[in-house]
């Protein structure tokens, strides 16, 4: 069924999952920012870190299985903006994996009134993902350094 536990989120855990990091994932991350897997979890721990949030690494069965975090997006704005990269251990247990990610999704909300992001439109696993969570998919925008189309995810507290 799959153990899903969680601890903070070290360098170590962005360097672990870099190389095993899920094929969407890492197009994701080379469409929006032009930058490789490592780079990506590197730089989004240190955002999370300066933007007063928590990140976190999710251990399914004991392997790291993603990497997540949720900061917010100005010093006085209620909006959160979650990150999420995930490996390819993810694959292996999806109702475990969506299971804990609606726990922090709720826990998330109890801290900001909206989340946002933006999600490649190509990555259609990740999109349906967020609608399973109760996300909002808005329509496809040019996003990111090469102008790919994204969509616009929002989850008000209810």
């Amino acid at each position: 069924m799959g153990r899903v536990t969680f601890e903070p989120a070290r360098l170590h855990h962005a360097l672990e999952l870099a190389p095993r990091l899920r094929a969407g994932d890492a197009a994701e991350v080379r469409a929006s920012d032009g930058v490789d897997a490592e780079e990506a979890l590197v730089d989004s721990l240190r955002w999370t870190e300066r933007h007063g949030g928590g990140a976190f690494a999710g251990f399914l069965d004991g392997d790291l299985a993603a990497l997540f975090g949720v900061a917010r997006r100005s010093l006085i704005s209620p909006v959160g903006v979650p990150w999420l990269l995930t490996g390819e251990v993810v694959s292996r247990h999806p109702f475990a994996f969506f299971r804990a990610s609606r726990a922090v999704v709720a826990t998330w909300l109890e801290d900001f009134e909206e989340l946002e992001q933006n999600v490649d439109a190509r990555y259609t696993e990740a999109l349906r993902w967020a609608a399973r969570l109760g996300f909002m998919v808005g329509p496809p925008k040019p996003f990111g350094v090469h102008g790919l189309p994204f969509h616009r995810i929002t989850l008000r507290r209810s």
